[in-house]
């Protein structure tokens, strides 16, 4: 059953997506008699027209959602408390906070990449 509908659906999203398709393909195969019949420009033959006009009225009714302005401010309402309540104060000072040292008690430097063996002596300066 879920098979059925997951068909149905990719076959509808194909329809939509081949609609336009279909609409322009019809007009370059009948360009010629799209113009004579329906151009809006037929007295401005300098626009070069060609019924381009007639396929954007066309396009427009298979896809009117796209005309929508949308406004340019988006308006939030702002929501004030109504009551305030006094926050009560917490005092630290009786936490003892655990220090690095108090935490790594037992290190151990087992690394021999640090490099400290190698490190050169700072030069001497002589006074001749």
């Amino acid at each position: 059953m879920i098979q059925y509908f997951s068909v149905l659906f990719i076959g509808l999203f194909c329809l939509t997506v081949i609609g336009p398709l279909v609409t322009v393909g019809n007009f370059y195969a009948n360009q010629a008699a799209i113009e004579k019949a329906y151009c809006e420009n037929k007295d401005k033959p300098a626009l070069h027209c060609n019924g381009h006009c007639y396929l954007k009225k066309e396009l427009k009714k298979l896809n009117p959602t796209e005309e929508q302005e949308f406004p340019n401010e988006i308006k939030v309402p702002i929501l004030l408390p109504i009551a305030f309540e006094r926050i009560m104060a917490i005092d630290f000072s009786l936490i003892e906070l655990q220090t690095k040292a108090k935490l790594f008690k037992q290190y151990i430097n087992e690394y021999e990449f640090l490099g400290s063996e190698y490190i050169l002596d700072p030069p001497e300066i002589l006074f001749i």
